[in-house]
């Protein structure tokens, strides 16, 4: 199969075209090399000056075949070093077809045809333009997994530069994974467990399924003669649970549950059966990490929160009593914002959940505490440790309040975030007898000092004009 060459075509025109042929010589005498080796698609390379902001930096590109074997990946491996060359950034992938398919154009000609897209790719990238056999080899091992799975749609892997050039006392393969579902990562785990034999594997998979949310991330640390297939098989039961993140080991399956519900269904229960049917540790827990605003922080009143093993343990008994609020309530992370949501079943509950969140800064995060929604949309904006748990109910019970003082009332947002706790009231009816009734009584509110700021907002309503001022 006849392929055009192209080695540093561009970069080589520009400088012909400029007059300083003589510039680049050892980039070029690089891919040159490197296209000569069997497997190689394509060997480019880029030069960016970057004065003033910073120094010059030369980029390059290698491109192999889909079915690149190891030794030709050694003999690549090889190339790169034979020249000496400065080469900043190296990015060695797949070609952009498999290696059955390809261009049949006759050395020499002017172009080539476009080559149907592949499913899936794989690359590697490291900052010099010398590539050690070790990772080349590792590469040619992740493209092999890659081609033997059924359905590599939308796959890629993209794998570290962490082996040492002479192989020994390597790190494990390490690959980031872009796959379209965690479906697909039941025959991409033991694909490239296997292609990382004696080293294990360590693999990172995020976003996976985000369409506009977060989407979920999976973690594998999966040394030699790890049982995967049943590894895999508690994997596919973790799946069932609604989760934010999954961690395998060897010896353990950890599941991130999206929400307190989640970590007490029926699926939860049954993946802990089967692990203790199959000797293999499994824990399904909610947790808050990843919420916006998460950290050990500050309290109210300036000093460190707790940290390490007795934060845990507090925030596991916020979670607890967060849970277990008049009427019970489910805490679920939001798929946008970062925020948590706590949705309780009353207004008592609601009361209770604003205050242990006030009263408690290791829960970490920020949240939004729902009411039910028959008397109208409710909710509080808050800050874990803050603001002060007296301030925080004086807030909530006025809010909460307004449901009865205003009868057209569509939505009432408390937010408890800022330097003075703010109430914003949304009407269903904008007509001029139900903005004036529920102007006055928001003026009462005003003026009884709980809130810093008090807004009314209705079709009609400028932002402007929406701060009701005390009488």
């Amino acid at each position: 199969m006849a392929r055009v060459r192209r080695a540093g075509a561009l970069a080589t025109v520009v400088l012909l075209l400029s007059g300083c042929a003589s510039w680049g010589l050892t980039q070029r005498e690089w891919a040159a090399t490197l296209e000569a080796s069997d497997g190689v698609v394509s060997a480019d390379w880029r030069y960016q000056n970057n004065w003033p902001s910073s120094s010059p930096r030369y980029d390059a590109t290698i491109v192999v075949e889909r079915g690149v074997t190891v030794d030709e990946a050694r003999r690549i491996a090889d190339a790169s070093c034979a020249t000496e060359t400065r080469i900043d950034g190296l990015t060695i992938r797949t070609d952009d077809a498999p290696s059955s398919e390809g261009t049949d154009d006759a050395p020499g000609s002017e172009g080539s045809v476009e080559a149907p897209a592949s499913e899936g790719s794989v690359e590697l990238r490291t900052e010099r333009s010398c590539a050690s056999r070790a990772d080349l080899e590792r590469f040619a091992g992740a493209v092999d997994a890659l081609n033997r799975l059924p359905d590599a749609t939308g796959v890629r892997f993209s794998v570290d530069s962490t082996a040492r050039p002479d192989g020994a006392g390597a790190e494990p393969l390490t690959v980031s994974v872009t796959a379209p579902d965690e479906e697909a990562l039941e025959s991409i785990l033991p694909a490239l467990h296997e292609a990382a034999g004696d080293d294990g594997l360590a693999l990172t998979a995020e976003r996976i399924g985000a369409q506009g949310g977060a989407g979920t991330t999976v973690e594998a640390i999966l040394p030699p003669g790890a049982r995967i297939d049943d590894l895999m098989s508690l994997f596919a039961l973790a799946t069932r649970i609604d989760h934010r993140r999954i961690s395998l080991t060897d010896a353990s399956i950890t599941v991130s549950a999206s929400s307190t519900a989640a970590a007490e269904t029926d699926a939860a229960a049954e993946l802990a059966a089967a692990g203790a049917r199959l000797g293999i540790e499994t824990r399904v827990a909610f947790d808050t990490a990843g919420a916006s605003g998460e950290a050990g922080g500050s309290d109210a009143a300036g000093g460190s929160s707790a940290s390490g093993a007795d934060a845990e343990a507090a925030r596991a008994a916020a979670l607890a009593r967060l849970t277990e609020v008049p009427g019970g309530a489910v805490v679920e992370h939001v798929a946008v914002g970062g925020e948590l949501s706590v949705r309780t079943q009353g207004a008592g509950g609601a009361e209770a959940a604003v205050r242990i969140i006030a009263e408690t800064p290791e829960l970490g995060g920020e949240y939004r505490v729902h009411a039910p929604e028959s008397d109208g949309l409710f909710w509080v904006a808050i800050r874990a440790g803050s603001p002060a748990p007296d301030v925080a109910d004086a807030a909530t019970r006025s809010g909460l309040s307004m449901r009865e003082r205003i009868p057209s009332i569509d939505r009432t947002i408390v937010s408890l975030t800022g330097d003075e706790p703010e109430l914003t009231v949304y009407l269903r009816d904008s007509s001029a007898e139900s903005v004036a009734a529920a102007r006055g009584t928001l003026a009462e509110v005003a003026a009884s000092g709980v809130f810093g700021e008090v807004r009314l907002a209705a079709d009609g309503i400028d932002f402007d004009d929406q701060v009701v001022p005390a009488p």
